[in-house]
């Protein structure tokens, strides 16, 4: 459950973040050049290097609880969803939340960032499960 709740702090974040950015100007990005080969690398080729460390606002709970953790996830999907219905593809690719190694993305970065990490952590799960014999 503590993979899920990183997921699902991940997603509710950013959500919220770009909830913020709704009635915001468009924005310039603001990328470092390596950022930009970093985003252009694991976005277009969908490898996500499971490298990376997790920021200290997005480590879980030693033990946490799988009913909150279930509900914070449902409503980050649900805030993408309102965000990607509601604005139009121009505000989409004219605001930014910044990622700690990657930069500024916009919200369908965003978007392929969280399936990637989300499909990473899936594989660990399998993993875990086949080593427990589940």
């Amino acid at each position: 459950m503590q993979i899920v709740q990183h997921v699902a702090i991940g997603i509710d974040l950013v959500a919220r973040s770009f909830r913020e950015l709704a009635e915001s100007p468009p924005m310039e990005r603001q990328n470092r050049p390596q950022q930009t080969v970093l985003r252009h690398l694991t976005l277009g080729s969908g490898h996500y290097p499971g490298t990376l460390k997790a920021l200290p606002h997005a480590e879980p709970d030693a033990k946490p609880d799988a009913e909150l953790v279930s509900a914070q996830f449902r409503m980050g999907i649900e805030e993408y969803r309102k965000l990607t219905g509601s604005w139009a593809q121009e505000s989409q690719l004219s605001r930014f939340v910044p990622h700690p190694v990657l930069g500024d993305l916009n919200l369908p970065e965003w978007i392929r960032f969280h399936y990637l990490h989300s499909r990473h952590h899936a594989r660990e799960i399998r993993a875990r499960l086949k080593w427990l014999g589940r």
